[in-house]
């Protein structure tokens, strides 16, 4: 298979994606009424993959079809991804926003890294700062409610 029809394909399968998130995401109802509810964030996100994936079947249109090899590594990394991605949402309201974000993202920069890259330190730190960071700009300022799993926040 070529460049031209797998992003044609992956394109095609995105979109598809991003309405169907948005349409769940417009089913989510307000805790507040009259506020930013809980779906106002995963609408921005399936826009940005609505938007992101038109540009991709868009290009894939214009490209030349040109056959390039694809390692094994780089097949195994996108099965991962999805793994991980399906592992994340299973685990998001048992184990809570901050412990299943950042076992999440350390889990990816892990996939992402190779043995040369590899800085386990680093990866540890940024997983658990992040979800951090994001837990209390979203509970505090924007006063939206992230589950807390079995953390006692």
């Amino acid at each position: 298979m070529n460049d031209k029809i797998r992003d044609l394909i992956c394109g095609i399968v995105f979109l598809v994606l991003g309405i169907f998130m948005y349409r769940q995401s417009k089913l989510i109802s307000p805790i507040i009424p009259k506020e930013v509810g809980s779906g106002f964030f995963p609408q921005i996100i399936a826009i940005v993959f609505i938007s992101l994936a038109a540009l991709l079947i868009v290009f894939s249109l214009l490209k030349k079809g040109k056959t390039t090899s694809r390692s094994s590594e780089d097949i195994g990394g996108g099965a991962m991804t999805i793994l991980a991605i399906i592992g994340y949402v299973a685990l998001f309201k048992i184990l809570g926003f901050l412990i299943a974000t950042a076992l999440y993202l350390f889990t990816q920069t892990m996939i992402l890294s190779n043995s040369r890259n590899r800085k386990l330190p680093l990866f540890g730190m940024i997983s658990i700062v992040t979800p951090i960071i994001i837990y209390f700009l979203f509970v505090k300022a924007f006063n939206l409610i992230l589950p807390p799993g079995i953390l006692p926040l």
